[in-house]
């Protein structure tokens, strides 16, 4: 009698299945693929063979192979934020999975990333894996520098944000989704957002199109609204970039646009809008993440607002048949109005900032002329 083991979840199972077998080596993987598929994961399986002529044993080593290579990997694009790739890293070593590859993706000045990197890997688990590469600075190139480089294993990618924490059952709450079979056209999944900023849901801002009250939707005026809260799986347009999991397979089909540099505001957008237009995207209030933004590497208030003018232009001239230029240009004139709307408390001086980023992102939109090239150029 032979007995091999394939174990998923948490040291010290707490359910054993047992599978008898005798000559049934071409029944066997139906049989696990169904354990496999079980949203519950602190399981082994343990298939005892009587006897069999039919060679089970290659049939669970391929099983066991599969078991000793993690089929998720979360990506962590980060430049000149070694503290907050710290404290990032500590979250995602806290998860309850039992294997998982972390791929860091640096394009720092310096090697105060680098350092940290082989910090954590001296805390990790025996099964975790810090992976590490430098490459050149900007966020779409860096993911899709990642994406060349997943290992052959890899079915699931998770990128996170360099500044953000994630709750221990984050990577878990994200598997367990895209393993559920009825779920197998779900594409993109993110978690939900603990700290989002202050929303102001007005009718003023929803006339204008700049809110609407379903969350994670993208209006015609080319704005993409927030999901703050839900109870349950939501279907989505589009995914924040700190908190998009995707499955490794539609990277056949789809990259993040490379022409966008540097910081690259509103690659998130892009990317999981246009994914949502082929495939469904969800939303999972079982991730918990929190995006504790850093200051460094971000625009002040004006320089934002223009480059936020223009990536909704640009996402408008991208996607003319659901989109809106007149929807856009009525947006940018409440963007303009709603900034001299706020209570005493918040800053003139930012109100004023932001009116004139807007204005600006007009002008620029206005030189353009409707040429994509010359938006990115502008936006960057």
């Amino acid at each position: 009698m032979v007995e091999f083991s394939y174990q998923e979840g948490s040291k010290g199972m707490s359910v054993s299945v047992i599978i008898p077998a005798h000559n049934a080596a071409r029944w066997l993987s139906d049989s696990l693929d169904g354990v496999l598929k079980q949203t519950y994961t602190d399981w082994e399986t343990i298939v005892v063979d009587d006897g069999s002529t039919d060679n089970p044993t290659q049939v669970m080593e391929s099983y066991c192979a599969r078991d000793d290579a993690s089929s998720t990997e979360v990506v962590i694009c980060t430049r000149n934020r070694a503290p907050e790739l710290q404290r990032c890293l500590t979250s995602v070593l806290g998860q309850s999975v039992t294997r998982l590859t972390v791929f860091v993706v640096d394009g720092s000045d310096d090697d105060a990333s680098h350092r940290v990197v082989d910090e954590m890997r001296a805390l990790a688990a025996p099964n975790y894996e810090i992976k590490y590469l430098r490459t050149t600075a900007g966020l779409t190139r860096q993911r899709n520098t990642a994406i060349e480089h997943l290992e052959s294993s890899t079915e699931y990618v998770l990128f996170l944000d360099d500044d953000v924490i994630i709750g221990p059952e984050y990577v878990a709450a994200i598997e367990k989704v895209f393993r559920k079979e009825e779920l197998s056209d779900v594409a993109g999944v993110g978690g939900m957002i603990q700290n989002p900023p202050l929303r102001r849901n007005n009718l003023l801002r929803r006339i204008f199109y700049l809110d609407s009250k379903r969350g994670g939707k993208v209006l015609p005026s080319g704005v993409n609204v927030q999901l703050f809260d839900a109870n349950e799986l939501t279907p989505v347009d589009w995914i924040s970039g700190c908190t998009m999991s995707f499955r490794r397979c539609i990277f056949n089909e789809f990259h993040f646009d490379s022409t966008m540099q540097d910081y690259s505001l509103g690659e998130d957008v892009d990317f999981t809008f246009r994914l949502s237009r082929r495939y469904r995207l969800l939303i999972t209030p079982e991730a918990q993440i929190w995006h504790l933004q850093a200051e460094s590497g971000r625009d002040d208030a004006m320089r934002y607002a223009r480059k936020q003018i223009l990536f909704r232009y640009r996402l408008v001239l991208s996607n003319p048949n659901e989109l809106s230029v007149t929807a856009f240009l009525w947006c940018c004139l409440g963007d303009v109005l709603q900034n001299f709307t706020y209570p005493p408390r918040i800053s003139m001086r930012r109100q004023y900032q932001r009116a004139l980023g807007v204005a600006l992102g007009l002008f620029d939109v206005a030189r353009s002329a409707g040429n994509g090239p010359e938006v990115n150029r502008l936006i960057d």
